[in-house]
């Protein structure tokens, strides 16, 4: 690896987070440009679904803005119900309708509807690197001379975010990029080294829908079906939300393991899966 070729002519290249996370079904390579210094190195393992590292970058980019916006716009919509600017949901309380009880419905409307879209088109502005993207996949000699570059990469990098799934300590090549940005940053790496789950994201958007709409169906359902309806809808969702957090909380168990007792011997790349030959 030749550690300081990463910063000379064409390849040193970052993107936008945007790029990587919204520009499907364009060529990847020309998402990037020339860039001095890459904010974010983005260290992921190929066998992790896609999916899941997306949805996990959006809540660590988005979730803030996401969260605030919601916020603001579900204050607004619950001022405009209590000014009757908006109708707001009225429940008979009584049965001879003589105690009602209002409902600021907009102010869930509005904070769901602007928080799931700020979630999916709020975009950090910041510089990352992500190998697809700044590394030509096509192109033989590009590719080359992207890879024997990662060394200035992740040397002029100001901090690294690992997308960590049950694959990625196994993976020779992800290993040594997290031991390369050690080297070149130890004297401050606890505060440029990030680690998070993959299924940080997921779990997140999980529990986030599920507490949507149990809000959405207690507003929507008759006072006196209430408690017992509400007593079957918590559960219902008691099982598959304690399935989801165990299973978050086994995979925390397993990076601790992986990190206290990783090996090089243990490590694969490509060519122990294509039996060392030249695809």
């Amino acid at each position: 690896v030749f550690p300081h070729r990463g910063t000379e002519g064409s390849y040193a290249r970052g993107a936008k987070t945007e790029d990587p996370l919204g520009g499907c079904g364009w060529d990847p390579y020309q998402m990037s440009f020339r860039v001095e210094r890459i904010q974010d190195f983005w260290s992921h393992s190929w066998h992790a679904p896609a999916p899941r590292k997306i949805a996990t970058l959006l809540f660590v980019y988005n979730g803030l803005p996401a969260a605030v916006f919601g916020t603001v716009l579900a204050l607004i919509g619950a001022t405009m119900s209590a000014t009757q600017v908006l109708p707001p949901m009225v429940h008979e309380l009584s049965e001879d309708g003589t105690h009602t009880l209002d409902y600021a419905v907009w102010a869930q409307v509005f904070g769901i509807i602007s928080f799931l879209g700020m979630l999916a088109s709020w975009w950090s502005r910041r510089t990352v690197f992500l190998d697809k993207v700044c590394i030509h996949q096509t192109d033989a000699g590009l590719k080359q001379q992207g890879v024997e570059s990662i060394g200035g990469f992740l040397r002029h990098s100001d901090f690294m975010l690992v997308l960590w799934d049950e694959s990625y300590a196994r993976r020779l090549w992800c290993i040594f990029e997290v031991a390369a940005f050690a080297k070149t940053h130890e004297a401050s790496l606890k505060k440029r080294l990030r680690i998070i789950p993959v299924d940080l994201g997921p779990v997140l958007l999980a529990f986030f829908l599920f507490a949507c709409t149990c809000s959405i169906l207690y507003m929507l359902t008759p006072t006196r079906w209430r408690l017992p309806l509400g007593i079957v809808f918590v559960a219902a969702g008691f099982s598959p939300c304690s399935w989801i957090l165990r299973r978050y909380s086994r995979k925390l168990s397993i990076l601790w393991k992986d990190l206290q007792g990783f090996s090089v011997r243990s490590a694969n790349c490509f060519c122990c899966s294509a039996d060392h030959k030249d695809p």
